[in-house]
């Protein structure tokens, strides 16, 4: 049985729909999953400048060292923890030893 020439447009025209809806659908999702690593990703560095805020009024220079293992946390729960170190210790040899420490045992 032979279709017709209608038949067969009309067949196109449904299957470039479906992908159409397929390449929709694909974007949205990666928007999505951008939208919520970039949002993820600025909530860290917004942590970490509080941090690292904190931690220059508290005690005016930071050392580069402790700067630069700031800039490679990535645990939300870390940032919070070393916030309330950076408020809380008496000194910046205090809080960098509490660092470490924090960092060592995530690590493990």
């Amino acid at each position: 049985m032979r279709r017709s020439p209608t038949y067969d447009i009309f067949a196109e025209m449904i299957e470039n729909e479906k992908k159409d809806e397929w390449i929709r659908e694909g974007l949205q999702q990666g928007l999505q999953q951008g939208l919520q690593q970039g949002l993820q990703q600025g909530q860290l560095e917004a942590m970490k400048k509080f941090l690292l805020d904190t931690l220059e009024i508290r005690f005016e220079r930071i050392p580069d060292g402790i700067i630069e293992i700031i800039n490679n946390i990535t645990d939300e729960e870390i940032f919070r923890t070393l916030h309330r170190y950076a408020i809380k210790c008496s000194s910046l040899r205090e809080f960098k030893t509490k660092m470490k420490s924090i960092i060592e045992k995530k690590i493990d």
